[in-house]
């Protein structure tokens, strides 16, 4: 996922795959810019996971 913005949507969205893909392994997240990404990498780790060992690799903007 790349260009977030850490809108309702897109929160909701990651929420959804994360719950509901029991294989998923690592999910790649890439914000939009500086401005979003701290308080975005803080929303996206108090997300549930479905799988065990799903990662969420965080890119710098």
């Amino acid at each position: 996922m790349i260009s977030m913005y850490g809108g309702k949507h897109e929160l909701d969205f990651i929420r959804f795959l994360l719950l509901s893909s029991p294989v998923l392994e690592r999910m790649t997240v890439k914000p939009a810019s500086y401005n979003v990404s701290s308080e975005l990498l803080k929303k996206l780790r108090r997300f549930r996971r479905a799988s065990l060992c799903a990662e969420i690799i965080y890119l710098d903007p």
